[in-house]
C-alpha cells in the first residue's frame, strides 16, 4: 500500500488536492476532518482524551487499509511541531510499513495572505474547520 500524507496549514487545500489526487489515482482518502469530528463533539478539542483517540483510529485505519493491500490512500493533517506529535506520525508510519506499505509526504504551503483569504472561502462553511484569519 502506499499512503501520501498531505500536511500543511489549516486552509492550505490539502483537501482539495487529496480529492484531486482521488481521481487521478483511485486511492481513497482518510481526511483529518473524518476523525477529528468524530472524536472532537465528544471529548473536546485538543484534549489529552481527544488526541490519543485520533491517534488510535488513524493508525487502525492505516494498519488495516495496509494489511487488506490497498494500493493507495490520502491523507490530510495540520502538523504541527511537538514530541507527542513526532510520536504519533512515527506510530502512523510504522503501522504501515510493518505490512510492506510505503508512506510519501506532500507538504503544501502558500502565502499567509493567501491562507488569510482561503480559511474565508464559502466552502469552508458548515464545517468544523477554521473559517477565520485570526
Amino acid at each position: 500500500m502506499k499512503l501520501i500524507f498531505l500536511y500543511g496549514p489549516p486552509g492550505v487545500g490539502k483537501l482539495t488536492i487529496a480529492q484531486l489526487l482521488e481521481k487521478e489515482t483511485g486511492f481513497k482518502i482518510i481526511h483529518n476532518h473524518m476523525v477529528t469530528d468524530l472524536v472532537t463533539p465528544l471529548f473536546g478539542f485538543r484534549t489529552p482524551l481527544t488526541s490519543e483517540l485520533i491517534h488510535s483510529i488513524k493508525k487502525m485505519i492505516y494498519e488495516a487499509a495496509a494489511r487488506c493491500n490497498f494500493f493507495g490512500l490520502i491523507t490530510t493533517k495540520v502538523y504541527y511541531s511537538g514530541l507527542e506529535e513526532d510520536r504519533a506520525l512515527h506510530d502512523h508510519i510504522s503501522s504501515v510499513e510493518r505490512h510492506g506499505g510505503q508512506v510519501f509526504f506532500i507538504r503544501l504551503f502558500c502565502s499567509v495572505d493567501q491562507l488569510k483569504k482561503r480559511v474565508q472561502d464559502s466552502s469552508r462553511a458548515g464545517t468544523r474547520k477554521i473559517t477565520s484569519p485570526e
